[in-house]
């Protein structure tokens, strides 16, 4: 269990750059992971059941193989202007709803470039409020495989749920707690982009819809 953890809180680091929202899902895939391992072997880490202990790292390293060979096949771009992304992807408010400026931003380094634009929404009566952030990773090799970690394990408790999505071909993430009616949708939108929305107050059912709402069809596809 402990290789496990460290491989991914390796790869968890190498694109601590970019944000937190990356950090975060890839921290949840090191728990789910590890909390997997661990009932195959256990409390503990005691070898109960060390077949079963082995198939969930045969499945792991299965699964970082591939990932490997679809970064291997990513050549970098230049990403959009955040202001492309604001005036042309971000969605526009629903009837009722009221929406702040929205703000974008840009980060390089090197050959690494980075671009992201947001809008935060709120409904009439102020009860939900919803965060969407649109980010061109531009086939950056170095922030895609903790998030493919992420899109890879599920968990679901009385308190909520986090799991691994797939919105037609794109892999995603999803979030959800009850108690709080919090949740957030990521999803890999053609490979490049991380759409993401964040909401308060919101039902599971309001994921979907932003998403929707977000005017994908305006962003470049490989």
């Amino acid at each position: 269990m402990k290789i496990v953890v460290i491989i991914l809180l390796l790869c968890i680091g190498a694109c601590g750059a970019v944000g937190f929202g990356i950090y975060y899902f890839g921290k949840q895939a090191v728990e789910s992971v590890a909390s997997e391992v661990e009932q195959t072997t256990g409390e503990g880490g005691n070898m109960d059941n060390p077949l079963g202990a082995l198939s969930a790292l045969g499945g792991m390293a299965n699964d970082l193989q591939g990932m490997q060979e679809t970064l291997e096949n990513m050549e970098a771009v230049e990403p959009l202007a955040f202001q492309t992304i604001i005036d042309e992807v971000l969605p526009e408010p629903p009837p009722t709803w009221t929406a702040k400026d929205p703000r974008g931003s840009s980060q390089s380094m090197g050959d690494f470039k980075y671009t992201q634009a947001s809008r935060e929404y709120a409904s009439a009566d102020g009860a939900k409020t919803v965060t969407v952030t649109v980010a061109d990773w531009a086939f950056n090799r170095a922030i895609y495989m903790p998030f493919l970690l992420a899109a890879n394990f599920s968990q679901e408790t009385t308190e909520g749920y986090n799991k691994g999505i797939k919105v037609g071909e794109d892999p995603g993430r999803e979030e959800f707690t009850y108690a709080s009616n919090r949740g957030k949708r990521s999803v890999l939108y053609g490979k490049r982009f991380n759409v993401e929305i964040d909401g308060r107050g919101i039902e599971p059912t309001d994921l979907e819809e932003w998403y929707g709402l977000v005017r994908k069809s305006n962003l470049p596809t490989p």
